[in-house]
């Protein structure tokens, strides 16, 4: 019975560390937008600085002309 116990907290434990190291690694990869305009008007793309130093990304777009 203590060997079962054994290996379920072994592969618990393996899970954890398994999630924690594909958690790190998808927040090391930079992000590649996809390039995709929109039918009318222009995409903007800003950058608001935030309180801890870092930014965070806006994008607006400005519809050209009139709205219907």
């Amino acid at each position: 019975m203590m060997v079962i116990i054994s290996i379920c907290l072994g592969l618990i434990l393996l899970y954890l560390l398994f999630t924690r190291f594909l958690f790190f690694l998808v927040h090391q990869i930079p992000r590649n937008p996809v390039l995709d305009p929109p039918a009318r008007g222009k995409c903007l793309d800003k950058k608001i600085p935030a309180v801890d130093g870092e930014y965070l990304e806006v994008w607006r777009i400005e519809l050209e002309g009139r709205s219907k």
